[in-house]
């Protein structure tokens, strides 16, 4: 069954596809260090049903001395390949603070 929705989905819309199998949603809370909050963390307490947690700094460039630098195709497609969202998915990605990261 294939299905299509709109670039922003408002929570009920997203109620309504939570048992369709290509569904894949990821939690990218990241906090400024001054914020004393932890992304993970506050996932672990609680998150969307069925939602991964993808974290910025694992899916930054692992070359570069900066911070959250965009990494190779290749790179960013395994860290995300390896939470089980694919070609094939529709991802829906979100965050707590309003999608700031």
């Amino acid at each position: 069954m294939s299905f299509a929705l709109p670039t922003l989905v408002q929570s009920e819309e997203l109620n309504n596809h939570l048992e369709n199998p290509n569904l894949r949603i990821a939690d990218t809370s990241w906090h400024l260090p001054k914020a004393k909050r932890n992304g993970l963390e506050e996932f672990e307490q609680e998150h969307l049903p069925g939602a991964v947690f993808l974290d910025l700094d694992e899916v930054s460039d692992p070359e570069s001395d900066l911070p959250h630098m965009v990494p190779t195709e290749e790179y960013c497609s395994k860290e995300i390949g390896d939470l089980g969202i694919g070609s094939d998915s529709w991802a829906v990605v979100y965050d707590t603070t309003g999608l700031f990261s």
